[in-house]
């Protein structure tokens, strides 16, 4: 097995568990979201890639907030646990 392969079996294994789910969520939420700038997001994203990168590379206006909401609902379905 490659450790790709082992890896997103382990994901599976915790994040498609509903016995194993509650507790991530509880540890994620106690990390709480990240506070840092994506520089390696805005230097290999797309603007990066087509050469169109001329500001910080940031979402005007982004609600941070909003933003882990989402993502600790829809992405990792924490909204009951």
């Amino acid at each position: 097995m490659t450790p790709k392969t082992a890896f997103m079996q382990e994901l599976q294994n915790t994040l498609g568990n509903h016995d194993k789910l509650p507790a991530v969520c509880r540890d994620i939420r106690r990390i709480g979201a990240p506070h840092y700038y994506p520089r390696y997001m805005v230097q290999h994203g797309m603007n990066a890639v087509l050469g169109s990168n001329t500001d910080d590379g940031l979402v005007p206006n982004f609600d941070a907030d909003a933003a882990w909401k989402k993502a600790l609902g829809a992405y990792l379905h924490c909204e009951n646990s």
